[in-house]
Parts: C-alpha cells; structure tokens; sequence
C-alpha cells in the first residue's frame, strides 16, 4: 500500500515538472517571437532593398547665363549652447566664438548691428557676469558680447573668461540682417527684454536705442544684400559626351593651386587663406580623396561669390582662364546652366554687372571682401 501511494506521489510529482518545462518553454517562446516581430518589423530599413540616401546637391539653382543669388548659409551661431552633463555637474561657462577680422569699433558704430548697452554703477567680475549672459545666445541672428574693462577703460570682446576681471559697461550686439534675412520685431523685441532683465539681475542700467530706426535699416540692408548676393558659375562639359576621369580633374585643379576640402570641393585661396572661387563636381557626388581614383564626372562648375570676394573683377578673369584651360585639356566647352557656349561677350555683360554690383557695395560702406560684407554674406 506504501509502495503505491509512493508510486502515485513521484507520478503526480513527474507530471507536475513535465508541466512546468512545458509552460517554461512556450512562455520563452512567445517571448522570443515578440522579440522577432520587434527586431524585423516592417517599418525598419532594409539596407539591402532599400535605395541610399542620395548626396544632396550642393550647387545653387542658378539662373540664365550665370549670375544668380547665393545660397543661404547657415547662421553664425556666436555662441555654444550650454550643456549639462548627466551627473549634474554644475554647466560649464560657455564662450562666445572669436570675432575674427571683426573690429570692436565696427561692432559699436551700430549700422550693421543693434547694439544695447548696460552700465553699471559698481564694476561686474566677469564671474557673475557670463552666467547672466547664457539667456541671451537664443537669438537667432548672430550675437556678440563687448565689455569695457574697468581698470583700462578699454573695451575688448568678452571672448576669453577671466573671473577676476571687472567691467564697468557691457554691450551686446545682435547683427541686423544676415542671408536668412533681416532681423524681425518679435527677435529684437525679445532681445531687449533679456537685456532688460539682464541689466536687473546685474544691477546695471540698460540702453535700447530706437527699434524702429534699426528694422528700417535692417530692411535696407536687406535690399542691398538681395541686389548684390551673387554667384557667378562657370560649367565645364565633355565636348563629346563622354564621361571625364576625376584624376584629370584634380590634376588640373592642383596644377592651378586649387586643394580638395573635406566637404567635397577644390578652393583656390589668396594668400590671407580667403576662398576666391571653388570647383565642385557637376554631378551630384561630391569629390573626395577616396572615391577620386576610380570616379567619372559629367563636367565641373566653378563658382565666384561676388559679394565675398575683392578684386572681383580680375578674379573673375582668372576664373575664366582656368575654366577654357580645363576645358581645353579635357576635351571640353565651357557653357552656362542652360548648356550654352561661354561667349566673349558673355564674359563682356557680366564685368559690366560687377562693376555695377562694386559701385553699390562701396557706396554702402560695405567692400567686396572686407570684414564688414563677410559678416553680413558669413
């Protein structure tokens, strides 16, 4: 009788663990299909099916022959948003970026700029004054902050954090107009409540000179950026259709001291490094140390951003010659965006543009190539 119910006992026992590794197993089961599903779901990309990204077109849609406005660039962002690290650090204190080849007194003369000023009667250290400062980087036309040092009575951009200096005025200038556009009312409104805070918080009095005066001119300025934003580009085609190696390509290129950057295009720079004309691939691709060995192109375009560039008309010249010397050399023809030949009286029409183009920038102050038509076409 014991050895049954003992017998009865183990079976109940077995069927009890045969159960539990049957429920064990289909429960690891289902979890590994819902794990399947998530992993090969429909929505995911399938890297051998699906078609890859195309390169973006980086030349401008220009229009007949080959004068046409530049392409918006990317603000100049003059400061770097600030950063908390995930152990709650305490953020570090951000920097404006250097103000390369801009001058102080450009800054503070106003006419390309909004400036407010904010005076205090007791000098700010540096160290309470760039925590109040970080608000004021959200605008979106470029910003730049001034100090003038109590002890020097100089001012000097407030570029470099030294905690033991001491500022008995501050100037931020907020640049009126720059390829996105003019400045809008709601950004300069914005921009003189943060400093009006600012100068709260700091205990200093603040200056906000006339709003209006500085849209209107800002809309001035932005007429003359539209008339005068120009590219100029030159194609250079196979003669007869067929494809051109880009070995040849960046041998000419080199051989005419022009380099390969990183972002795919050849500069061809004075001697300060500043960018005279570019060559780029007029195919999409852009150019590059690894894929220019084996890469054919259907031609090149050589493009002159006339705003940014002094003795634009001798560098246009210079641009011609190298685009006629390619040509020449690879079998070529130089034509416009509408595949027209480049005529001699073409290349006439436009240095009568570009004196046109000079004469208004100079009468606004604003040089072809100086620092000042940099800020503004940066």
């Amino acid at each position: 009788m014991l050895t049954n119910e003992l017998q009865l006992s183990l079976l109940a026992i077995g069927a009890v663990l045969v159960v539990a590794v049957l429920a064990y197993n289909r429960w690891q089961e289902r979890k590994l299909k819902r794990r399947t599903e998530q992993l090969f779901r429909g929505d995911h990309d399938d890297v051998l099916l699906d078609e890859a990204p195309k390169p973006e077109d980086r030349r401008e849609e220009r229009i007949d022959p080959v004068l046409s406005s530049a392409a918006n660039f990317p603000d100049d962002e003059p400061f770097l948003p600030a950063s908390i690290a995930e152990d709650d650090a305490e953020p570090p204190v951000q920097q404006p970026k250097l103000a390369t080849g801009i001058s102080v007194d450009d800054l503070l003369a106003g006419d390309l700029d909004y400036t407010v000023r904010l005076r205090a009667g007791i000098p700010v250290t540096a160290g309470n004054l760039w925590p109040a400062l970080n608000p004021a980087s959200q605008s979106g036309k470029p910003l730049r902050w001034l100090g003038r040092n109590a002890a020097s009575g100089e001012w000097t951009f407030l570029e470099q954090y030294d905690e033991g200096a001491e500022y008995s005025e501050v100037a931020g200038t907020l640049q009126l107009v720059d390829r996105q556009g003019a400045l809008m009312e709601r950004d300069l409104d914005q921009f003189c409540d943060i400093t009006e805070n600012l100068a709260a918080d700091l205990g200093m009095v603040v200056d906000c000179p006339d709003k209006h005066a500085a849209l209107k001119r800002a809309m001035e300025l932005d007429n003359l950026c539209a008339e005068v934003d120009i590219l100029i580009g030159l194609n250079v085609i196979s003669a007869n259709g067929n494809p051109i190696p880009a070995t040849k390509i960046r041998a000419l290129a080199e051989a005419a001291g022009m380099k390969l950057s990183s972002d795919g295009a050849f500069y061809f720079r004075n001697d300060d490094g500043d960018i005279l004309f570019s060559l780029l691939n007029l195919d999409p691709t852009p150019f590059s140390s690894e894929n220019i060995k084996h890469l054919t192109t259907s031609g090149v375009t050589l493009l002159l951003e006339v705003p940014k560039v002094s003795n634009g008309l001798r560098i246009f010249d210079q641009q011609i010659a190298l685009a006629r010397q390619m040509s020449a050399s690879l079998d070529g023809i130089v034509v416009d965006d509408n595949r027209k030949p480049f005529t001699d009286a073409g290349a006439e029409s436009i240095r009568s543009q570009l004196k046109d183009i000079y004469r208004k920038m100079d009468q606004a102050g604003l040089a072809a190539g100086s620092a000042r038509a940099a800020r503004l076409f940066a």
